[in-house]
């Protein structure tokens, strides 16, 4: 494991530093900032638009380290570099005064209202059938925990869909190729299959017999008061 450290990120064509940031892991930790896949996480950040910018026009960012510090003095370290370069109108691109990065950090209104405004409505290009392979590959075997399952059924319980969502839904149920059988082994037929809206396919024997163990359990109950 490298030094821990405070780096700083200049821009070569004016030579001014326009992030600080700190590592536990020496100047490794400054390079990953040009990584495209931290890019494409971050395209929103300023300091990102900066490096974008700057890998446009063929350059990288100059890597210096401003002071090493034991481990434990990283956060308060950080926090007094950023102060000291804003002093000096160095023109950081830092979201905060530092000490763990975007900890606390809260868009204000007006930015979630331009975000919220900018994706509306937006669409997506169809996934390619590559994409889709590699997406339908990951899921297959994927097991939830108990706790995951009672958490997405929270999630979902008393949940209202609009018609227009509903019929989706449906659509989508109605179109899903049949398995040969239930998991109680019936025969998974379009006769024998019911599809309910916003729910997925349902066997009618395995309906029929529930209902009846229901009324059974009942009658059983009425004649033991």
């Amino acid at each position: 494991m490298g030094a821990a450290l405070i780096y700083a990120l200049a821009d070569p064509r004016t030579g001014d530093i326009r992030y600080i940031g700190q590592s536990s892991v020496g100047p490794a930790r400054a390079r990953q900032h040009t990584y495209p896949s931290r890019m494409r996480r971050d395209a929103r950040l300023h300091s990102t638009r900066w490096l974008s910018g700057l890998l446009r026009s063929g350059r990288m960012p100059q890597i210096s380290v401003l002071e090493e510090v034991p481990l434990a003095d990283l956060d308060s370290a950080e926090g007094f570099w950023i102060a000291q370069g804003r002093g000096l109108g160095w023109p950081l691109t830092n979201l905060t005064g530092g000490g763990g990065g975007r900890r606390g950090f809260t868009l204000s209104i007006e930015t979630r209202a331009k975000i919220g405004a900018a994706q509306r409505g937006r669409k997506r290009a169809p996934l390619g059938a590559e994409h889709r392979a590699k997406l339908s590959a990951a899921g297959l075997g994927r097991k939830f925990s108990l706790e995951h399952k009672a958490n997405l059924s929270a999630a979902f319980m008393g949940r209202i869909f609009g018609a227009g969502t509903l019929a989706k839904m449906t659509a989508a149920a109605g179109n899903r190729p049949l398995t040969m059988a239930c998991h109680a082994g019936h025969p998974r037929t379009k006769a024998n299959t019911r599809h309910e809206d916003g729910r997925a396919q349902r066997c009618r024997t395995c309906a029929a017999s529930a209902a009846r163990a229901r009324r059974a359990a009942g009658a059983n109950k009425e004649a033991t008061c």
